[in-house]
């Protein structure tokens, strides 16, 4: 693999701009999270407010104290952490300088030392980044085995595209794509003449498009199959066409550039959760409460909601309705189009750190009425337990309720008497605007059974949540598979899911986008993995 020589005065850009502004940055972002643990400008902003919703003159004394503190502690902390963002970068500069006086036999070798380290560094990484280049200075912003391959097809083009083919990363990419096919690479390797400038401004557009930093290796093979002039009667050939060819590079691609902007020290991170619940230590305890229920909030800290952040303007009016006032929302649509997912892709974007205020520490708490029913002896019994764990919420302050299935307190009230109890409790919780509930439930149960009773249906303020777009499915799936690949260690291809949505469309009828699909591309992982643990679109 070819690298890019670096001349020696890139090095002492690096050495004097780039690495001390690194230095900064992340010390910064260290600043930034810890700054987010310790709510330390929480604390400040709430100097006065008592913790745990405590407002006896003991209780705001207390609060008192431990805001002070805790602002002291967090002084200290972050003053350090401030002084170190200054002085570490400043040592780096100098640091060449002391060498020299002390040591300064030292510092030839020391140089030498650091610029065979920086270079072997920046090995992989281009000179630019996309963003910051034109299309006639592509090669700047491509990766060594980019170069490689580009230079390969200066030559002998059929040569070269069988040993393009050949190696690793683009071996995968056609396996992802349903193409690795020695016919079909016989076929590409065979095409009509490719003109090379157009194929580097190909994959210059593509990069571009996807929003990828740098011209990565797949773009290469993915622009040459489509600066061919008959290619999609090529891939027709082979159960393909060109955009899911590009669809399947992209995945592939995007895959490989999370995990670059995965961890705080790499120069491209972003991950960075700032949001939270309880941090600001106003809210209290719910052992009722969590004895029934399951907070959605604590499952996003694990990191397993951000597929439910995919529908981005179904999450946005809902956090604009929530935000707006203190109205209770009912979340209606048809089954399978993610109404609970809508609950749980809000909770993770508080865990993110939600530009609206009024949901900054919310607590999203999904109440079981099957939990509340189990394990008691009678009618008040039950009542007891919600009464406690709504109290509890209450006096939290802090506590968005979420009901699923919200209709069964009117449709089963006739049949069950401990289902009329928990509305009886429920309906004048919901009118009275203390706390907050979204409730959920398809559009057949709420026009039957919610709408008819019309005290019940004014409590609510109504989002209609549509079907899942395919490319929203198609989103939501490629989290799905991650997990399906790792636990049942299968290979999951891209057209598979295309057709997981397109079989769903065409065979499950009572059921909606995106539930249906997932359903589809479960149950055949579930059946290719005990066998070919491979699963495509056939």
């Amino acid at each position: 693999m070819k690298v890019p020589f670096r001349y020696p005065h890139l090095f002492l850009y690096w050495w004097l701009i780039t690495a001390p502004k690194y230095l900064f940055t992340l010390i910064k972002r260290v600043i930034i999270l810890i700054n987010s643990q310790i709510s330390f400008t929480l604390n400040l902003r709430l100097l006065f407010t008592p913790l745990f919703g405590d407002y006896t003159v003991i209780g705001r004394l207390i609060g008192f104290v431990v805001r002070i503190f805790e602002i002291f502690f967090g002084t200290v902390i972050l003053g350090v952490l401030c002084t170190l963002s200054v002085l570490i970068p400043f040592f780096w500069l100098v640091f060449p300088i002391i060498l020299l006086v002390l040591q300064g036999l030292l510092l030839i070798p020391f140089a030498l030392a650091v610029y065979l380290l920086w270079i072997f560094a920046v090995k992989d990484i281009p000179l630019k980044k996309v963003i910051e280049c034109s299309s006639d200075e592509v090669e700047r912003a491509c990766r060594p085995q980019t170069l490689d391959f580009l230079n390969l097809l200066k030559d002998n083009k059929s040569d070269a595209v069988l040993k393009i083919s050949a190696t690793p990363v683009i071996s995968y990419l056609l396996k992802k794509a349903e193409l690795s096919n020695e016919e079909f690479i016989q076929k590409l390797s065979t095409a009509p003449g490719i003109d090379l400038n157009q194929l580097k401004k190909r994959c210059w557009e593509m990069a571009k498009e996807s929003k990828l930093r740098y011209v990565e290796p797949e773009l290469v093979i993915a622009s040459y199959i489509s600066c061919i002039h008959n290619a999609d009667t090529i891939l027709a050939t082979y159960g393909s066409n060109l955009d899911l060819v590009i669809k399947s590079t992209k995945w592939v691609v995007e895959n490989r550039e999370i995990l670059d902007k995965l961890f705080i020290w790499q120069p491209d991170y972003e991950t960075m959760l700032t949001g939270g619940t309880g941090k600001g230590m106003t809210g209290r305890v719910t052992p009722y409460l969590n004895a029934m229920s399951e907070d959605f909030t604590k499952q996003a800290i694990r990191g397993n909601y951000k597929r439910y952040a995919v529908r981005e303007d179904s999450i946005r009016k809902m956090a604009e309705l929530l935000g707006g006032s203190n109205e209770n929302i009912l979340i209606i649509g048809a089954p399978g189009s993610g109404k609970t997912s809508l609950a749980k892709g809000i909770a993770y974007k508080i865990m993110e750190g939600t530009s609206y205020k009024s949901l900054n520490n919310k607590r999203i708490v999904s109440m079981e009425l099957s939990g509340i029913v189990s394990g008691t002896a009678g009618v008040g019994e039950i009542a007891e337990k919600l009464k406690r764990a709504i109290s509890e919420a209450k006096a939290s302050g802090d506590i968005i309720l979420f009901i699923d299935e919200i209709h069964t307190l009117i449709a089963g009230g006739n049949d069950h008497p401990e289902i009329s109890a928990l509305y009886s409790i429920l309906e004048p919780e919901l009118a009275s605007n203390t706390i907050q509930f979204i409730g959920a439930t398809t559009i057949q149960n709420y026009r039957k059974y919610i709408e008819p009773n019309g005290a019940f249906s004014r409590l609510f303020t109504i989002y209609e949540i549509t079907e899942a777009s395919k490319d929203e499915t198609i989103e939501i799936l490629k989290y799905d598979v991650k997990t399906l690949e790792y636990k049942h260690n299968l290979f999951i291809t891209y057209p598979a899911l295309e057709k997981a949505v397109d079989l769903s469309r065409k065979l499950i009828h009572e059921r909606v986008l995106p539930d249906k699909a997932i359903q589809i591309i479960q149950r055949a992982a579930t059946r290719v993995s005990e066998n070919t643990k491979y699963l495509d679109s056939r």
